[in-house]
């Protein structure tokens, strides 16, 4: 809006309507009125008489405003948010066979129309072992959890370890076999963790600095009947 139209107060606006064009007149409350602005709008040919579109083009144009605006589609609710789980949908859009409906799926990160996620459950679970490989879904793909759904997720065992986490490489005889003979016993860090379909729960990559003062790197998995041969020290809390 014009500083001119911004300044005009005690004011009268005039609409009049001849033949195909309609003005706005914005007139000053004073004798003889001033005229401070004026706008037009002419009906095209093709279209039907109408005096309030008419009116409504031309006071929108005296504002300096624009009379047909591009409507914004309404941005739609968030559902779900990061480490919400979910189903996967009859409606599968973008799978290409990495997830299918039925699959449980863990929200990584939530985009405008979507989210990316990883697949819990089922065949498909196993390419989401590298914990920082996830897939994007549309929103409409997903569906909440039903109560069967929440109560398999229950059976899942979670990572006992997390990246991050300062372990000690055990000594026992798992140990032994697992882990190079300088690292044993040794203090580790856990630098990253990969999930893995049942019965296998989870892999650990962990690096040591070895009896030979050198870094090493070792790896290790645990199953829902043998643990991984390490001792947790310390973990980081999360705020």
């Amino acid at each position: 809006m014009s500083e001119k139209m911004k300044a005009a107060s005690n004011a009268t606006i005039v609409i009049r309507l001849k033949g195909d064009e309609t003005t706005a007149t914005l007139i000053q409350d004073k004798f003889p009125g001033e005229r401070i602005s004026r706008s037009r709008a002419r009906r095209n040919p093709d279209d039907a008489y109408n005096a309030y579109e008419g009116a409504r083009i031309a006071l929108a144009r005296l504002f300096e405003e624009d009379p047909f605006p591009e409507e914004k589609e309404p941005k739609k609710p968030v559902r779900f948010k990061a480490g919400d789980r979910a189903r996967v949908g009859d409606r599968t859009f973008l799978s290409m066979g990495r997830y299918e409906t039925g699959d449980l799926v863990e929200i990584v990160e939530v985009r405008p129309v979507g989210y990316y996620i990883r697949v819990l459950t089922g065949p498909r679970a196993e390419i989401f072992k590298n914990p920082h490989f996830s897939v994007f879904v549309n929103d409409e793909e997903l569906e909440p959890l039903t109560e069967n759904d929440r109560k398999l997720l229950e059976q899942i065992q979670e990572p006992r370890f997390q990246k991050g986490d300062i372990v000690r490489l055990n000594d026992d005889e798992l140990g032994k076999r697992t882990f190079h003979a300088n690292c044993v016993g040794k203090t580790g860090k856990i630098i990253d963790v990969s999930r893995t379909v049942e019965p296998r729960i989870a892999g650990y990559t962990i690096g040591v600095k070895a009896d030979d003062h050198k870094y090493v790197i070792q790896a290790c998995s645990e199953t829902q009947l043998t643990p991984a041969p390490l001792t947790l020290l310390w973990r980081e809390e999360k705020a």
